[in-house]
């Protein structure tokens, strides 16, 4: 903050500052005003020029520490931290640092994070999902066809939003029916099917698998620990005696973030994303480079 400040107080200094009622500043043409500061729950990245002031939003809370977002950054502006110790409760920190100095704003990683852990501003306006944005392919569909009583129903559909990993579907008992929370889901398998009468489909904008090499394997829980679906699990045999895996995945709830494998001491986890869907509205000057962005998803 004293940094901040200290920016502040030498630009205003040398006059080049000067308040608007839009809390933009004057600054010179060839110039650019970068701030970052920290909030409860985010960092904020700011770069205001003489037309506009933009904002990154890191909302730490929300990330899983996966770092698709680091792949995708065009300038390489993104570093990892100690994710698992965050992970596990032993430093409250984000789990990932941003270099305002070579961050150019573009807004590819609020965009390539399945977690919904970016926002992206524009003199206050948000502009996540822009139609002028290359973003995931976001497709579902729920058909409610069941001829139930209402308990009967309620009762079915808790079944269902139960099979939801990051609990992004919610029960509307006034209406009776299934929501989603399009900021939590992360287009998974986990509640995909035919649940008598009600019909559930979500197709994956990340597609791919995981393999685990249970030699090199600890078991040390570090994976568990991060996965942000609860897909990582150790079985457990079924009586004395019996030889299990140390450990599995449940890919029908995995999206391939690639967290587990970051953080793996051993490097026992290999995860491969094998197809990245996309689309956008609007073709743009940047269109291209965001493509090349979410191709570089790919592993």
């Amino acid at each position: 903050m004293q940094a901040e400040e200290s920016i502040r107080a030498e630009v205003e200094k040398e006059g080049r500052v000067k308040k608007k009622s839009n809390e933009i500043p004057e600054i010179k043409d060839d110039e650019f005003l970068i701030l970052t500061k920290k909030e409860k729950n985010a960092v904020i990245l700011e770069r205001v020029s003489n037309l506009e002031k933009r904002e990154l939003v890191y909302l730490f809370e929300r990330c899983t520490g996966c770092y698709l977002c680091e792949v995708a950054c065009p300038t390489l502006a993104i570093e990892a931290v100690a994710i698992g110790s965050i992970a596990r409760g032993i430093a409250k920190e984000p789990k990932l640092y941003i270099d305002i100095k070579k961050c150019t704003f573009c807004a590819i990683c609020v965009e390539a994070c399945p977690f919904n852990a970016y926002d992206f501003r524009v003199n206050g306006k948000s502009e996540k999902g822009s139609e002028e944005h290359v973003r995931f392919e976001r497709k579902h569909e729920i058909k409610d066809n069941a001829n139930l009583e209402k308990e009967e129903k309620i009762k079915l559909l808790r079944s269902i939003a139960e099979k939801c990993p990051r609990n992004a579907l919610i029960i509307d008992e006034k209406e009776v029916k299934l929501l989603l929370k399009e900021e939590d889901c992360i287009y998974c398998k986990g509640c995909s099917g035919s649940f008598n009468g009600i019909e559930v489909s979500f197709e994956r904008f990340i597609e791919g698998s995981v393999s685990i090499d249970n030699e090199l394997c600890q078991g040390c829980g570090a994976c568990a620990v991060v996965c942000p679906t609860k897909a990582i699990y150790y079985p457990k045999p079924e009586k004395e005696g019996i030889r299990v895996e140390k450990t599995k995945v449940n890919e029908l709830i995995c999206n391939y973030c690639g967290a587990c494998e970051r953080v793996c001491p051993t490097n026992a986890i290999d995860v491969r994303r094998s197809n990245i869907k996309y689309t956008f509205e609007k073709k743009k000057p940047w269109t291209k480079m965001w493509i090349e962005a979410f191709e570089r998803l790919k592993k």
